[in-house]
């Protein structure tokens, strides 16, 4: 499996994409990548219970979540960051203070923003998580 090849692909797939939250968003995004290298949807249990931001915050302290990082913790086992590999995801906080779930590719980190795709150095990141490594499975089962 070609993981850089699959970012690149999603990534240019992606680009012609309004965001949408709840459906392509950063973490519809980051999911994307995942399912094609996993073979399923990590955030199937998220999938219509938000269309909004504020509905996205309202899940996120119905589910005990706090940041993004929090919501990819509870899927994807954390890592350091200096050990991501293409195709993990990573949590960042953006320069406007809003923050991000995006994908490790190299020294970088692709996402989705509200305003196209963006790219960011891997060294902003402040979070880690493997994809492809342990999966919260219960999470997954229970959205089955």
């Amino acid at each position: 499996m070609n993981v850089r090849k699959i970012i690149l692909e999603e990534f240019n797939r992606q680009q012609t994409l309004p965001h949408v939250w709840g459906t392509n968003d950063c973490l519809c995004y980051a999911a994307a990548i995942a399912q094609r290298i996993i073979g399923r949807d990590p955030i199937a249990h998220l999938r219509g219970r938000y269309d909004s931001e504020i509905g996205a915050k309202r899940v996120m302290i119905e589910e005990g979540w706090e940041t993004l990082g929090d919501v990819a913790a509870s899927i994807f086992s954390e890592i350091p960051v200096a050990q991501a590999q293409p195709g993990d995801w990573v949590y960042a906080q953006n320069p406007d203070d809003t923050e991000t779930i995006g994908v490790a590719v190299g020294e970088r980190f692709v996402a989705k923003g509200q305003i196209g795709n963006e790219q960011g150095p891997l060294l902003y990141a402040r979070r880690a998580f493997r994809v492809g490594g342990s999966i919260n499975d219960s999470i997954v089962m229970a959205a089955a």
